[in-house]
């Protein structure tokens, strides 16, 4: 059974590639029919950061870079790779789209984000943070959030009185310590508008279906955005790799237009997160800083943290400068 599941796992990426080069190409054939072109897009975020724990030496790290390609041969079909080349696992996202004419309800085949948390969902070029956080990270590792194999049905909200988003997926599960997968899991997510400025979310996260080995997440999360205010807070609880656990994130920006034409922002951010494995450990961050974007191609971050991660004795400070630029 499990071999078997493997194999058609193994199939997906082949497949979803077949689907890029086939789109690709049928983009090509039909310009002339008014099919759109296929699409080229990239991005690089960098930063230099000053440590207290390594006694403020002076770091360089290229955190995401990243370039994509997505075609679509038929109005029902997009095709989408993308690779980080910071990344050890270069292959990001490779997935063909399939979507009904009102491109409401969507079926994705082949490598994705798991939809469990907010924080994970949302583009790293749109987060005002320098990285994700020590709650994602802690995610992370526990199994909860990465990209992977799998197939998905998603529900897209497309008017003001369309209040109702969902993404529900099969996944291949995590690997353990030796590599191995632990079976097939299951993610899912809803997000729910009650106002223009507020919507509230939930996810859940279930691995090892089909494995010795169980973990299960719930995910809360709301967002209000008022004008240029931007509040966001989640929380998560479950039992995973490191026993039972409970995390929680908030996050404040505000934009403040600089010129007239609104191109040049300049947006404070102010962040806090917590993760509590009772018995076993306890971490936090808390951060601050300011952005400067310019237009939606180029952006500055300066943000200045205090943190004490996971499986560390101490906390520390930190002082982080940021650059992002895309295409």
């Amino acid at each position: 059974m499990g071999g078997d599941l493997g194999i058609r796992w193994g199939l997906v990426p082949f497949l979803t590639a077949a689907l890029l080069l086939s789109g690709a190409a049928r983009a090509e054939d039909e310009e002339e029919k008014a099919t759109k072109r296929p699409r080229v897009y990239g991005r690089i975020l960098a930063n230099t950061t000053a440590d207290e724990r390594s006694l403020y030496e002076r770091q360089f790290n290229v955190t995401d870079a990243r370039i994509g390609a997505s075609a679509e041969p038929f109005d029902w079909l997009q095709t989408v790779l993308e690779v980080d080349a910071s990344s050890h696992a270069p292959i990001k996202d490779a997935y063909g789209r399939f979507r009904d004419p009102s491109h409401r309800y969507r079926l994705y085949a082949g490598q994705f984000k798991t939809p469990f948390t907010a924080r994970f969902e949302e583009s790293n070029w749109e987060l005002p943070l320098v990285n994700r956080g020590v709650v994602d990270d802690f995610l992370h590792k526990a199994g909860f959030v990465d990209h992977r194999i799998g197939v998905m049905i998603e529900r897209k909200s497309k008017s003001k009185h369309d209040r109702l988003s969902f993404r529900a997926a099969l996944l291949q599960g995590a690997d353990d310590d030796a590599g191995i997968h632990t079976g097939e899991d299951a993610a899912g997510r809803v997000e729910y508008r009650v106002l223009k400025s507020l919507t509230v979310g939930a996810g859940g996260y279930w691995g090892g279906l089909t494995g010795p080995f169980h973990r299960h997440s719930l995910s809360l999360d709301s967002t209000l955005r008022l004008r240029a205010l931007r509040v966001t807070a989640e929380v998560t609880h479950g039992q995973g790799w490191p026993g039972a656990f409970s995390t929680g994130t908030a996050l404040v920006s505000y934009d403040i237009p600089v010129d007239e034409s609104g191109e040049w922002v300049l947006q404070p951010v102010a962040a806090a997160e917590g993760i509590r494995v009772p018995a076993a450990m306890m971490a936090y961050s808390a951060r601050a800083g300011m952005n400067l974007l310019i237009g939606d191609t180029f952006k500055v971050m300066l943000q200045g943290e205090h943190a004490l991660r996971p499986q560390e004795t101490w906390s520390g400070k930190a002082l982080i400068l940021a650059f992002g630029a895309r295409f």
